[in-house]
């Protein structure tokens, strides 16, 4: 490790499995190789008492997370996209660019959430979050219908919260639709994280019990009555150590999904059509006889723009096991879900079609071929619009 006096700032520089990062303390910064994690991100930062404050997945790379503008249980504050405050980009014609909001900022807008059409993200300038605590608090309210979860998130104050989402079962047909429960993150005060003392996986990075999900994954209704038992049977509030969950769990957890032919779509669903939506995925399940084995609900907000979805809403992932049943039933669901001003998450659809991403995208990305145009000087590179996305007028 070396440091150095930037002028106003002090610049302090790490090196983690061959990658460089650049930590910038007066600003909360780290300048960081777009292809380090955001586990090896955080055993960097966290010897200084920094750490990325978007909640997501350790295995992740920051060049990904930048290209689909990724989000995790904290959406309700922020998205990826709002913490990079720029980038290197290797362009299409060889050219290496800087891009900020003050420089090539169209560039900028279209490579957040642009799913790499612009070009290759070399390196990134990150902001960071001085660490609170290593303990959180979870706090679980049993809620006995989705329109529960609505009117509970309408009357908390989500800012005050590091992570909020709920599950829901969606195996009853009855008044109980999508009952569940609401979890909701806070760190526990006063307890100050211990430098150079760094576990498996940092706080922001806990998932749920491997065991519990892929469970419901294979035997779907039998395990979710068994998990709302179980839920229910525990304490409201639980402490945990957020630094301390082994890093294996979500291998096994996903050899389990691979191995049973999982199928899963998420989607952004505007607040104010919930009712409605909720009263057509209850409909959309009994006409196809779906068997959904997951349903996770997380409250998000922000700004439109382009291919991303940041408006006051609700994401919804809804995962199954690969059958005709299920693939007819997320099919209609992805088809329909723009009467209800409902937009997909493209990486997140396993079998997200061109229709509804026209349908969905619409005005939205005939903006984002316009800007790309004028801004790169040409049409996006054909795997981009081949896999999925679709320009009626100029498809090369």
């Amino acid at each position: 490790m070396s440091v150095e006096n930037g002028g106003q700032s002090i610049i302090l520089k790490d090196k983690l499995n061959g990658k460089n990062f650049i930590f910038d303390y007066e600003k909360l910064t780290v300048k960081v190789d777009a292809n380090a994690t955001f586990a090896e991100v955080n055993k960097a930062a966290f010897s200084f008492g920094l750490e990325l404050p978007v909640i997501g997945y350790s295995s992740i790379q920051i060049g990904a997370g930048i290209a689909s503008c990724i989000h995790g249980k904290n959406h309700f504050l922020y998205d990826f996209g709002h913490q990079v405050e720029s980038f290197e980009l290797l362009l299409y014609s060889k050219e290496i660019i800087k891009c900020s909001k003050f420089e090539n900022p169209t560039i900028f807008e279209l490579t957040i959430g642009g799913y790499g059409s612009t070009g290759f993200i070399l390196a990134a300038t990150i902001k960071l979050k001085k660490i609170i605590s290593t303990t959180l608090q979870r706090e679980r309210n049993k809620v006995y219908s989705m329109k529960g979860f609505l009117k509970y998130f309408e009357d908390e104050n989500l800012s005050s919260f590091q992570g909020a989402f709920g599950w829901h079962n969606l195996h009853k047909r009855d008044n109980g639709f999508g009952g569940g429960f609401i979890y909701q993150d806070t760190y526990v005060g006063n307890d100050m994280y211990m430098p150079k003392v760094y576990p498996a996986r940092p706080a922001h990075l806990y998932q749920p019990s491997s065991f519990y999900r892929a469970g419901r994954l294979i035997f779907g209704s039998f395990f979710n009555t068994l998990y709302e038992i179980k839920e229910s049977r525990n304490n409201n509030i639980t402490m945990y150590n957020a630094y301390s969950e082994a890093i294996s769990s979500k291998n096994i957890y996903w050899s389990i999904m691979r191995a049973s032919g999982f199928i899963e779509t998420q989607f952004i669903i505007p607040y104010n059509r919930m009712e409605d939506f909720t009263v057509y995925l209850k409909k959309a399940l009994c006409l196809t006889k779906a068997t959904t084995s997951v349903c996770i609900t997380k409250p998000s907000s922000g700004e439109r723009k382009y291919l991303r979805f940041r408006d006051k809403g609700v994401n919804i992932d809804i995962t199954g096991l690969k059958s005709q049943t299920n693939l007819k039933f997320f099919s209609e669901l992805n088809s329909n879900i723009n009467l209800f001003e409902g937009i997909p998450n493209i990486v997140k659809c396993s079998i997200l079609d061109v229709n509804s991403i026209e349908k969905c995208y619409s005005e939205q990305y005939n903006i984002f071929l316009t800007d790309y145009r004028r801004a790169i000087g040409k049409n996006p590179p054909s795997w981009f619009l081949k896999n999925g996305f679709l320009d009626p007028t100029n498809t090369p």
